[in-house]
Formats: structure tokens, sequence, C-alpha cells
């Protein structure tokens, strides 16, 4: 069961940035080369 669902009201900008986290999240585990504790929703 899927705790987290995405909220249609929220805008375009707030997804835009939980992608740029994830990326840069992402990215931080390439580097580092651990792994990073994320919350559910960037699963």
């Amino acid at each position: 069961e899927e705790l987290f669902k995405p909220e249609p009201q929220m805008p375009s900008e707030f997804w835009d940035v939980l992608d740029q986290q994830k990326a840069e999240l992402e990215a931080l585990k390439e580097k580092t080369g651990k792994t990073i504790l994320t919350p559910d929703y960037f699963l």
C-alpha cells in the first residue's frame, strides 16, 4: 500500500524541485558510493 500519493493540487514547481533534489541525492550517492536514506517518495 502506497502511503505517499502525489496531490493534484500541488504546483508543478513543487515536483520540479522534488525531482531536482532526487537527482542531486543520486549524484551524491554516486560520488560517495554510499546509500543515502531518503523518504519513501524518492524511491
